[in-house]
Parts: structure tokens; C-alpha cells; sequence
């Protein structure tokens, strides 16, 4: 793939993480919210708290993947800057963030694996979502 066309699908892959940033921040509110319930004794019985459980939980695989976004969405702009694929593979091995043989990785190949984060940290807040669905059901309805 040409440099011109690396460095257009850098840019588009991070403007689109970039773009998730909200999602994050709405996981952390529906992590914190069965937080607040619970310290508040506002559960009732064993389904309030496994789904109150499920929220938090959801949530903390929504902030991992979440920072994960944030900072391939910044790598990604240094990609579609001055910066090359192989300066950055060789500062993230310094770092111990890269393994060897996960070097070398086409920027198609890059962009995929930023979509499957993307694709995590969305599932990860449609897990928290039907965990609170399932929390008013039992409450408002059962």
C-alpha cells in the first residue's frame, strides 16, 4: 500500500476511535451507578445484585478497552503525521509494550486489530446496557 493511502486510513482509523470516547465515559457511569445502589441499600435480593455485578464488571472491561481506544486513537494520529510504522513498532519494543514478533504489521493489519477493540469496548457496553435492563425488569416488573 502506498505511504499517501498508509497515512489517509491512519487518519480515518483514528477519527474513528476518537470518535468512541463518549462510549467510554458512559460505560463508567453505568459502572458507577449499581455502585451507588448498592452502597445506598437500594438492591433487593439475589437477580438486583447479579445484575448490578454484571454492570460493574461489563464496566471494567469497557474502561480497559476503552484506554486501549483513547491510545490507539493518538498512535494512530502519529501514524497519519510524520510518524512511520516502524519507529513506532520500535519504541513500543523498548517500552515492552510489543512483542518481537508482532512487529512489522501492515497498517491494514493495524487498523483491523483497532477495530476489534472497538468491537470489544462496544460489547462491553451493550453487556452493561442488558445488564440494566435486566435490573429494572426484576425491580419495576417481577
Amino acid at each position: 500500500m502506498p505511504e499517501s493511502q498508509q497515512r489517509d486510513l491512519a487518519k480515518l482509523v483514528a477519527t474513528l476511535l476518537g470518535n468512541a470516547a463518549p462510549l467510554r465515559w458512559f460505560s463508567a457511569v453505568l459502572m458507577l451507578a449499581p455502585l451507588l445502589l448498592l452502597w445506598g441499600g437500594k438492591l433487593q435480593g439475589w437477580s438486583e445484585l447479579l445484575s448490578a455485578l454484571l454492570m460493574v464488571l461489563f464496566g471494567l472491561g469497557g474502561q480497559y478497552f476503552g484506554l486501549r481506544v483513547a491510545l490507539d486513537a493518538k498512535l494512530f494520529a502519529a501514524l497519519a503525521g510524520e510518524h512511520s510504522c516502524e519507529r513506532l513498532d520500535h519504541s513500543m519494543q523498548q517500552l515492552g509494550w510489543l512483542k518481537e514478533e508482532q512487529a512489522g504489521r501492515s497498517m491494514l493489519q493495524r487498523a483491523q486489530g483497532a477495530q476489534a477493540l472497538l468491537k470489544r469496548l462496544f460489547l462491553c457496553f451493550a453487556g452493561q446496557a442488558a445488564a440494566l435492563m435486566l435490573l429494572l425488569v426484576w425491580r419495576f416488573f417481577l
